[in-house]
């Protein structure tokens, strides 16, 4: 029976250790690329808006959503800006809805309550907080 001499166990313990370095620098690696390399989120970001598909009372519309706070960070005011278009794709103007103690890693629903302008259509012109 062949019995490994000593010189050989240490070059098999070295082996299998700088086998085990390289595996740990792999994860490392691929963890920071993996994380430098995902989209990075806004700290304030509208998850979602809707609005009434048909005009309620005299034509009026209202737009309602949710706003996310993705940040570390309290807001007292979160102002959500929004440009109205109609039908024909003319600006018709902007409204702001605000929405009030927004925490850190909240999410709160918001309503523009009534459109008099008639919009037919809106897009999110900015969502800033303070």
């Amino acid at each position: 029976m062949f019995k490994p001499s000593r010189w050989t166990r240490s070059v098999r313990s070295a082996a299998a250790l700088f086998a085990l370095v390289l595996v740990a620098a792999g994860v490392l690696f691929s963890k920071v690329l993996w994380q430098s390399t995902r989209p990075q989120r806004p700290e304030l970001e509208v998850t979602g808006t809707w609005w009434t598909p048909q005009p309620l009372k005299y034509g009026v519309r209202s737009i309602s959503g949710r706003v996310l706070n993705n940040s570390d960070q309290f807001y007292s005011d979160v102002r959500i800006e929004f440009e109205l278009f109609d039908s024909r794709g003319a600006a018709l103007g902007t409204h702001v809805v605000t929405v009030h103690d927004l925490h850190a890693d909240e999410s709160r629903e918001f309503d523009t309550w009534s459109l008099a302008q008639r919009p037919t259509r809106y897009r999110i012109r900015s969502v800033q907080g303070v």
